[in-house]
């Protein structure tokens, strides 16, 4: 027997805007942790802007990822 899903707002369109807007958000949050993450170790060790630009590709690369792996999911991609 196959479970039917009754809840209107995960199959409707805002059921999905919500699910690619946490997307996005993610993708941001990756993106600002890292950099932070990545000035912080900069100000310990004193090497500005080193490791804030380190993280800053590694959070814009982490996220691309995520984006690709979700939108696959989504069935966007």
């Amino acid at each position: 027997m196959k479970m039917v899903n009754a809840d209107p707002r995960k199959n409707g369109p805002s059921g999905k805007y919500a699910r690619y807007i946490s997307v996005g958000f993610t993708f941001i949050g990756t993106l600002g942790v890292l950099a932070v993450l990545g000035f912080l170790v900069d100000r310990t060790a004193e090497t500005l802007p080193l490791c804030l630009i380190i993280g800053l590709v590694a959070g814009f690369v982490a996220g691309l990822y995520y984006v690709y792996h979700s939108l696959g999911k989504l069935g966007g991609g």
